[in-house]
């Protein structure tokens, strides 16, 4: 991401095929998706944010989803929020589904930061935890957990 962008929704989803960042050594990377927009991964692939660099990232009522055929847990990898993800980056009124491939992780990964949220989520099958947490304390409220393979919340301090 190069500088400030935003997804709409659109009639077809949006396909991710490879690990996709939000970052870079500017500082101005950040990514909005729009409510209603739907997210479709590919095996394995994540999307990851501040992860070596700045990168702010804020979906509201989003989808994010397998592009498998069929789908079943851990399909594709996870969310991450990084230590450089921005204050204000997270989730909010999203579905997070069918990830967890990287049993480590889980379906949203926040590493060694408190400045994201995830509120009012709906996180459901995944193959590994829901919100996996590393010296992280973030702003977690109102979330929903189905067919989670390991804890919900799980945090490593």
């Amino acid at each position: 991401i190069l500088g400030k962008t935003t997804w709409a929704k659109q009639d077809v989803p949006y396909y991710i095929t490879e690990t996709f960042y939000v970052q870079n050594e500017k500082g101005n990377a950040e990514l909005t998706i729009g409510s209603g927009a739907k997210i479709k991964f590919g095996p394995g692939v994540s999307l990851q944010v501040g992860q070596s660099n700045y990168g702010k990232f804020v979906a509201t009522g989003v989808t994010f989803t397998t592009a498998a055929g069929s789908p079943s847990a851990g399909d594709w990898a996870y969310i991450w929020f990084g230590e450089h993800a921005a204050a204000g980056s997270g989730l909010s009124d999203c579905v997070v589904e069918y990830g967890g491939s990287d049993e480590s992780y889980g379906s949203v990964a926040i590493s060694a930061n408190s400045k994201v949220f995830v509120q009012r989520c709906t996180i459901q099958n995944s193959a590994s935890y829901g919100i996996y947490m590393e010296f992280a304390k973030p702003i977690l409220t109102q979330n929903t957990f189905n067919n989670i393979a390991a804890e919900n919340e799980f945090t490593r301090e």
